[in-house]
């Protein structure tokens, strides 16, 4: 019988060195923090008030490392990174080897919005400082990001109104009854009605008082639309300008229409606003926009085109096609208007 060397898989590794000496000196990682430390994070320090009770805070700094380190590794969920944490080298290389859970993540990246917006404006005006960010040809692009909320989070104005109004009966006759209801149901259900009222709010403010009105009651701002996958359920339609010299993203917005349609003049206005502010108004007009199909629109490519802005967009050719099923005399370009009438006639 061959004799081979035993499997050791299970055996307790005790590792010599440091974490510095370990890391290769061209790690991501490495790089990553020499572009953070070269940032003001000065207003991410006026949120933590415990110079003098509580435990230490992990540094704003290795927390937004973390979590763009996370994205130029193609994004992962905060689960799986606080895994990555414990056992990667370059994510622990990060923290110092501090110790993070899921929820101190999620709530750096949900909780300090306008402080990581900052940073960005600081990161645009660092590659502006030098040279680059030419900000002369930018890309446009769209895309439908599926919201946490499920599809029956959807629902109409008319539902809504009912079930706030059976919900009212309930607490009102909750109250009426000699023993009160109990704190744990009493909490549940002055959550669904507040979570209610909050919905409607919003429609009222959305402008949305028809009755088949619909809204997502969980995540307001995530309307029902057409995903990726052929279906349909909540989701962002999030809009974002990139820099196509340097790579670099410039303006990113999540807006309400359902379409990329006409969203290619008010993306680049604000790209240029977000180069002006980023550059002290030293920013180079833009003079080149690359989008897809999606955004063409003529009158709005013509008007750039006058306002020195060369368009890349190719025709949607989608909307020229013609429909199964229908013979080419009964084609839409087959019909003539005639005003004298109001009607179609081919």
């Amino acid at each position: 019988m061959p004799r081979y060397v035993s499997d050791n898989r299970a055996q307790t590794l005790f590792v010599n060195g440091s974490l510095d000496g370990l890391l290769p000196d061209n790690s991501v990682a490495r790089l990553v923090w020499a572009a953070l430390e070269q940032l003001d994070f000065g207003p991410f320090d006026a949120v933590y008030k415990n110079d003098e009770t509580g435990r230490p805070a992990v540094e704003p700094r290795r927390l937004a490392a973390v979590w763009i380190l996370a994205l130029l590794r193609g994004g992962m969920p905060s689960l799986d990174l606080e895994r990555q944490c414990e056992r990667d080298l370059e994510f622990r290389w990060l923290l110092g080897d501090a110790p993070v859970k899921k929820s101190t993540l999620c709530a750096f990246r949900t909780g300090h919005l306008e402080a990581l917006t900052d940073l960005g404006a600081q990161v645009l005006a660092a590659l502006g400082r030098g040279d680059l960010l030419p900000g002369k040809s930018m890309g446009v692009d769209g895309s439908m990001i599926r919201a946490a909320a499920s599809c029956r989070a959807v629902r109409s104005r008319e539902r809504m109104e009912k079930r706030l109004n059976r919900l009212k009966k309930v607490i009102a006759q909750k109250l009426e009854e000699s023993d009160a209801p109990e704190e744990k149901t009493a909490k549940t259900l002055e959550h669904k009605l507040n979570r209610l009222e909050r919905a409607l709010q919003e429609m009222d403010a959305l402008g949305r008082t028809d009755p088949k009105d619909c809204i997502t009651v969980s995540e307001p701002e995530a309307d029902r639309r057409k995903l990726k996958t052929g279906g349909f359920g909540p989701a962002y339609n999030v809009q974002v300008a990139a820099d196509l010299d340097s790579g670099a993203l410039v303006h990113a917005e999540i807006v309400q229409q359902g379409n990329d349609e006409g969203q290619l003049a008010p993306q680049l206005e604000q790209a240029q606003d977000a180069l002006d502010a980023a550059l002290d108004k030293n920013a180079a007009p833009i003079q080149s926009a690359a989008a897809d199909s999606g955004y063409h629109n003529r009158k709005q490519l013509a008007a750039l085109e006058e306002n020195g802005i060369r368009c890349f967009v190719p025709e949607d050719r989608a909307k020229n096609r013609k429909p199964k099923g229908v013979s080419e005399e009964f084609v839409g370009d087959a019909f003539e208007y005639e005003a004298d009438t109001d009607t179609m006639r081919c």
